[in-house]
């Protein structure tokens, strides 16, 4: 919003780092699930409820089924109308990668180029910088970055990132939605590593998913 303000976009580098859209999903989920539950225990300390407010909540800590409900729900739930817009901040971590895509495209600004992994970041970063905004500052551009730490949800210790790695795996119904909800990122960020998976180019390439895609470019939807 400053750089809008200013009206630097047209100079500035932007660029940003991507990882595999299915991937961050998963552990998207996997820090939701870690912070809610925080939020429970500070609700219990304090006296108030801890009912369960969606079906998902029911499941036992890190089991598929808890997993498999959570993106049933969160597919076929309108995020304001059914009560979502309450866990907006952590459902942040699963929304599209490419929204920023749009957000640039409404602000005058364009994507200069993205890091298509974060396996190495510590090392490929500087050199990334570099290499796509050679204005920058060159000591800016040459400084290793530095891990100022990690998110909790990190270590897994209730199992919620391995359950869903698990359903993924299983390349059954929830494994298919996952493709589906993440078809733009996989449309928009064309180096990845690991390119589509073969689960999802399946589901693209129906007829039916398709015929969506154009229903809904015909209606403004998209």
């Amino acid at each position: 919003e400053r750089l809008q303000r200013k009206n630097a976009w047209k100079d500035a580098c932007v660029v940003t780092a991507v990882r595999d859209p299915i991937e961050r999903f998963m552990s998207g989920y996997n820090e939701i699930e870690i912070r809610w539950s925080r939020g429970i225990i500070r609700d219990q300390n304090q006296g108030g409820s801890i009912a369960p407010v969606y079906k998902y909540e029911r499941g036992g800590n890190g089991t598929k089924g808890r997993f498999e409900q959570f993106v049933a729900e969160y597919v076929s739930s309108d995020t304001e109308r059914e009560g979502w817009d309450w866990k907006s901040l952590e459902l942040e971590h699963i929304w599209s990668m490419s929204g920023v895509l749009y957000d640039l495209n409404q602000s005058g600004g364009h994507m200069a180029d993205y890091l298509p992994s974060l396996s190495n970041l510590t090392y490929d970063w500087p050199q990334f910088l570099q290499s796509t905004c050679p204005t920058i500052e060159q000591d800016i551009a040459r400084r290793p970055m530095a891990i100022r730490g990690q998110h909790g949800s990190s270590r897994d210790r209730h199992g919620y990132y391995a359950a869903a790695k698990l359903v993924w795996a299983g390349g059954g119904a929830t494994a298919r939605a996952l493709c589906v909800l993440n078809v733009m990122d996989y449309a928009c960020w064309g180096k990845l590593p690991a390119g589509v998976p073969p689960l999802c180019k399946e589901v693209y390439s129906r007829p039916r998913f398709t015929s969506a895609i154009f229903d809904a470019v015909s209606a403004n939807k998209l």
